[in-house]
């Protein structure tokens, strides 16, 4: 059975090349997608609607259960312990 348009011409072959179509859509879009990280095309925007987002939230303290552990040297030989510590050295 053939399926004509009104055109005169066969469908029947379009079913063959639609595959073909969607992987070379699919590769052209992962290589737009892979060139346009590499160049960094949107770096300046995007950096903008950071900088926009912040300036709208504004300044906010920082909560109060959050400490800032310093390890130095000193601290790995005055606890005699190798990294990872612990768990009651972290307090986690």
């Amino acid at each position: 059975m053939s399926f004509r348009d009104s055109g005169g011409s066969s469908l029947r072959g379009l079913g063959r090349k639609r595959p073909f179509a969607f992987g070379a859509i699919g590769v052209v879009a992962a290589l737009l997608g892979i060139l346009a990280y590499a160049t960094e095309p949107f770096e300046r925007a995007e950096l903008g609607a950071v900088d926009t987002r912040y300036s709208i939230r504004g300044s906010e303290a920082p909560p109060d259960d959050i400490v800032v552990v310093a390890i130095d040297d000193v601290s790995f030989s005055d606890l005699d312990q190798q990294w990872p510590f612990p768990a009651p050295f972290t307090g986690s």
